[in-house]
């Protein structure tokens, strides 16, 4: 049985579950937005088992681990000792449902809060379990990881360039006069988020925080003090690369979006009147051996990856995306890495 972590409304999830039908593969699949977890129920016994010195013998946690089942609101039982893939594609394990825990004999509004708060701590005490029993038992083949799921770009950055990729130099700042400063120093400069994109819609209304010029005009309209945030040396590209990294192998694609007013600073601020051209790509052979060294490094099996190629294709390293976006890329291309990706499992 393959169970797959994903939510509602997730195209790339739905492709693969295509090819899984396909195929008469069993799967289950559990929407942290929309599904809950009722009950659950395991049994840690007692084992003998033998090892050596210094050894982790996860070879036999099915032994020790007798019964494991969680079960949705849905009604859907899911026995994980039957689970033979996992594939952590968005948003994991979902909450619990407390809508049947009474906290009434408690009275007081503080002790309720309190006790709901050490509830939340004791369900996530249980989540971790449940990924260490699927996502580190040999038996079970997986692919992602519940605790690698943010970009970390700067830590990400740092390590890329251990490794020898270029990239564009970083700084972070929340200082009017340092900004200033910078600014002189880094004539062309952008600035981004430092985590996720940032999303905020409400009715019509939809704000993004797509990636930026930034120039000393702009400085003028600051606090002497601000928000911490990042300004990067903006690269003269004539390409972004969109890379999907699959167990060691690259799926490429270029996205000439230099060209376009609208998409030259950020391609993700999509022309959908006039679209950039994406053709397959193919990342020169020791920048795909100092990224796999990277995804290696950083525990990635499944990954896209930011890259710009500049006028004298020369490649610099953006950031890596854990979750993996890899539908842009796979149908464009003709990839099938959703087909690549049901194989697996």
């Amino acid at each position: 049985m393959i169970l797959i972590f994903t939510q509602n409304f997730e195209p790339s999830t739905d492709k693969v579950i295509e090819w899984l039908k396909y195929y008469n593969k069993p799967y289950i699949r559990v929407n942290c937005n929309t599904d809950a977890i009722k009950d659950v129920c395991f049994e840690l016994l007692d084992e003998a088992i033998d090892s050596q010195e210094g050894e982790i013998p996860k070879i036999h946690i099915d032994k020790v681990v007798k019964k494991l089942t969680i079960g949705l609101t849905s009604g859907i039982s899911i026995d994980l000792k039957t689970i033979t893939s996992v594939w952590y594609r968005r948003g994991g394990m979902p909450s619990y449902d407390t809508s049947s825990v009474s906290l009434e004999a408690l009275k007081s509004s503080f002790f309720v809060q309190k006790t709901r708060e050490y509830m939340r701590e004791e369900y996530d005490e249980i989540v971790r379990y449940i990924y260490f029993y699927l996502f580190e038992n040999p038996r079970i083949r997986s692919l992602g990881n519940p605790y690698r799921t943010g970009s970390d770009k700067p830590r990400c950055l740092t390590i890329a360039n251990l490794f020898g990729l270029k990239i564009p130099d970083m700084y972070i700042t929340s200082n009017k006069s340092n900004l200033r400063s910078l600014l002189t120093k880094v004539h062309h400069s952008i600035t981004k988020g430092i985590s996720e994109l940032f999303l905020l819609s409400k009715g019509t209304l939809r704000i993004t925080s797509y990636t930026s010029n930034l120039d000393l005009d702009d400085v003028d309209k600051l606090t002497e003090n601000f928000f911490p945030s990042l300004l990067q040396k903006k690269i003269l590209k004539i390409a972004d690369i969109r890379s999907v990294y699959f167990r060691g192998e690259f799926y490429s694609m270029a996205i000439f979006s230099q060209g376009n007013s609208k998409t030259d600073t950020d391609f993700r601020n999509y022309d959908t009147v006039t679209p950039n051209r994406n053709t397959p790509f193919k990342l020169p052979s020791d920048i795909e051996q100092k990224l796999s060294r990277l995804c290696k490094y950083l525990g990635q099996d499944f990954c896209s990856i930011d890259i710009l190629m500049d006028s004298n294709y020369d490649f610099y390293f953006l950031e890596i995306n854990p979750v993996g976006q890899f539908g842009m890329v796979s149908m464009p291309c003709n990839y099938y890495i959703e087909k690549k990706i049901a194989n697996y499992l």
